[in-house]
C-alpha cells in the first residue's frame, strides 16, 4: 500500500502543482496586459502624440470603430486638453445616430480600446415625433441621436 499511498498523493501533488502554473500563466497574462495598457498610454514628452488636442491616429481610430459598427457619425469635436500633474486628458465629442444594439458595441469597443478613454456623458436625443410618423414596416425610429462626451487620457512620462 505505500507504493498506492505515494502515487496518490504524487498525483495529488501533481494536481496542485498544475493549478499554481496555470495561476501563474493568468497572472502573468494579466501583468501583460496591464503593461501593454500602461505603454500605449504613456507620453515621453510635451510634444507627443498621445497629449496632442485633435490627435489624427485617435480619430482615425474612432471613425474605423464606428465605420465597423456601422455607426453613422455625424461630427467629432475634440477640446482643449486638460493638464494634472503627470495625466493629460483629452476630450473628444461624438455626434452619431444608431440604434441601442449598435450603441451598446460602441461601448464595449470603447472599453476595449489600448487607450484609456472615459466616457463622461451619453446624451439620447429622442424624437418622439419621428416615431409618430413611422411607418409600421419602417423601423429607421430606432435610429437615435446620441452625444457622448468621452476623455483620452495619457500620462507624461516626463513628470512622473
Amino acid at each position: 500500500t505505500s507504493k498506492t499511498d505515494l502515487i496518490l498523493k504524487l498525483e495529488n501533488d501533481h494536481i496542485i502543482v498544475n493549478e499554481k502554473y496555470i495561476t501563474a500563466q493568468i497572472l502573468s497574462q494579466e501583468l501583460d496586459e496591464v503593461y501593454n495598457i500602461f505603454e500605449n498610454n504613456l507620453a515621453f514628452g510635451k510634444k507627443d502624440k498621445l497629449n496632442e488636442e485633435a490627435s489624427m491616429i485617435f480619430l482615425k481610430e474612432i471613425t474605423d470603430i464606428m465605420e465597423k459598427n456601422d455607426i453613422s457619425l455625424k461630427q467629432i469635436i475634440p477640446g482643449k486638453k486638460i493638464k494634472k500633474g503627470s495625466l493629460i486628458k483629452v476630450p473628444y465629442v461624438l455626434q452619431f445616430e444608431c440604434n441601442f444594439e449598435k450603441l451598446g458595441k460602441l461601448i464595449v469597443e470603447l472599453e476595449n480600446n489600448d487607450r484609456i478613454i472615459f466616457i463622461d456623458n451619453i446624451y439620447l436625443k429622442n424624437n418622439t415625433e419621428k416615431m409618430k410618423l413611422a411607418k409600421k414596416n419602417n423601423m429607421d425610429f430606432l435610429k437615435q441621436n446620441i452625444e457622448i462626451k468621452i476623455h483620452a487620457l495619457s500620462i507624461n512620462k516626463a513628470v512622473i
